[in-house]
């Protein structure tokens, strides 16, 4: 259930979708207090996702994003209010990305903004401004000369592109979450999604080489370096067959964490390529051979652990004998980490609490800058660092099947921008945490926990920090003692 700081208009669609009769028999629609329980995962509430697979077969469509808009009530228009602000957007396929509205902008005297107008709409602005602007947005569709008239220009704008939801110059004002939402669509629309959507603030959603996961589970490793590399996987263009569990696929490669972020894994440029949907699939759970690849990379002197998850990992890698035994691991370390950002959240509301989790951050990273070279999803397995850009087009000759990165320094205002940002979103999250629904492991403290934070406290509220840091550590090691005994 959203709290009372969802905007009015939100709530009262709430009501309206939970009382309609379209939404029936959708299962746990409130809780034992009667209250509305928009927010449901498909793992804690597996009817509800039921429900949505079955709706796919009843009307037969394809996923359940579709089902999502056949049964939104006609009476709403296709019109969604955010939960952030209000703004009413579609749910329909009606807006320019930022790459078309970017084209159009150059055009038009009116610039329009993201949201703002649908394409119907800026289509009206265009061509009352100049005729020959109809044209330009034909070519762009690639309509056929024989359209003669708007309206058969955004009639086959209509069948083609918004009707079909097809990707790529258009886009919905709010993305579809069946089944984790009640209505299949996300709380906040398009409007607000730059802020609101976990790795998709505006640097994410303009080239997603930003991995905000790193931040939010305060993970160690060159932040800058990896995300460099991501933003090699996102430009990368030629055909990539997915390597996975004999998988492949065709596809675009992703860069899969071999070593999860959410299980307090590094962030760092040993990723492994593989196509999206199995990676979407490994979710946060590791196999076997990612475990002895983590172990082999340790061997090379890689750190592949944060300090804060460390001691379990230590305990546990070498019992890992499995897939089994690894999906048992990820299930520990899911829970470590945790452990580990509830305790965070506790000292950042303490005195002198922000000031002390602030020295386990390591800004500098923000200093460097890096080019990467010669880059192949085949090659991830060897790289190699370079400081002289000169010697780089011979070796490039020399080692074609060699990855090479230069490492550089930023200029001083991308680099106060970035430590800025990494500060704000590490201690945003951990405002957000203790508030995030469908926690399944509470924070569980021993009594010599207890007395360990109770003594913590008092280092930390008088500047003492090295022996906090100390007892800091225990407290986590003492942890993945009583963690270690849930390993079968």
């Amino acid at each position: 259930m959203y709290k009372l700081k969802d905007h009015p208009e939100f709530l009262i669609y709430q009501k309206f979708i939970v009382s309609h009769k379209n939404y029936t028999t959708l299962p746990n629609k409130h809780n034992n207090l009667g209250k509305i329980t928009w927010v449901r995962t498909e793992k804690a509430s597996p009817k509800r996702a039921k429900w949505w697979d079955e709706k796919v077969i009843f009307f037969k469509v394809n996923s359940r994003s579709d089902v999502a808009r056949l049964i939104h009530p006609k009476e709403l228009k296709g019109l969604k209010p955010c939960s952030v602000c209000g703004k009413k957007l579609s749910i329909f396929y009606l807006y320019p990305n930022k790459m078309l509205l970017k084209k159009i902008n150059l055009k038009s005297n009116e610039k329009f903004k993201s949201y703002d107008k649908t394409i119907f709409q800026i289509i009206d602005s265009l061509v009352k401004e100049n005729n020959d602007n109809f044209k330009f947005i034909a070519s762009i569709f690639k309509i056929i000369s024989s359209t003669k008239n708007i309206d058969e220009l955004k009639n086959h704008i209509k069948t083609k592109f918004v009707l079909p939801c097809k990707k790529g110059l258009l886009g919905p004002g709010v993305m579809s979450n069946a089944p984790d939402r009640l209505d299949g669509f996300h709380t906040y629309n398009g409007c607000c999604r730059e802020t609101k959507d976990t790795g998709r603030h505006k640097s994410n959603m303009s080239k997603y080489t930003r991995d905000r996961r790193a931040f939010e589970y305060w993970s160690e490793g060159d932040f800058v370096l990896a995300n460099s590399m991501m933003g090699q996987f996102r430009v990368y263009n030629l055909p990539f067959f997915c390597p996975e569990n004999g998988c492949n696929r065709k596809s675009k490669p992703s860069a899969d964490h071999v070593g999860p972020i959410s299980l307090g894994f590094t962030h760092r440029v040993n990723f492994k390529a593989i196509c999206s949907t199995c990676n979407s699939k490994k979710n946060n759970r590791m196999t076997y051979s990612d475990v002895i690849n983590l172990i082999n990379d340790e061997k090379k002197n890689l750190n592949v652990i944060s300090w804060h998850s460390k001691y379990l990992w230590n305990k546990l890698k070498n019992k890992v004998k499995n897939n089994e035994d690894s999906k048992n691991l990820s299930k520990l370390m899911r829970k470590n980490m945790h452990f580990v950002l509830s305790t965070f959240s506790l000292i950042n509301n303490w005195n002198n609490g922000n000031s002390f989790l602030k020295t386990f951050l390591n800004v500098n990273f923000a200093n460097n800058k890096y080019s990467i070279y010669n880059f192949s999803p085949k090659n991830l397995n060897k790289i190699e660092y370079l400081s002289d850009i000169f010697d780089l087009q011979k070796k490039i000759l020399e080692q074609p099947d060699t990855i090479f990165i230069l490492k550089q320094f930023s200029d001083a205002m991308t680099k106060e921008k970035s430590k800025e940002d990494y500060l704000r979103v590490s201690f945003e999250c951990l405002k957000e945490y203790s508030a995030k629904n469908n926690r399944k492991y509470g924070i569980i403290c021993s009594n010599e926990q207890k007395k360990k934070l109770f003594k913590l406290k008092k280092l930390i509220l008088t500047n003492q920090f090295d022996d906090s840091k100390d007892l800091l550590k225990s407290v986590f090691e003492l942890n993945a003692s009583f963690l270690e005994m849930e390993f079968k």
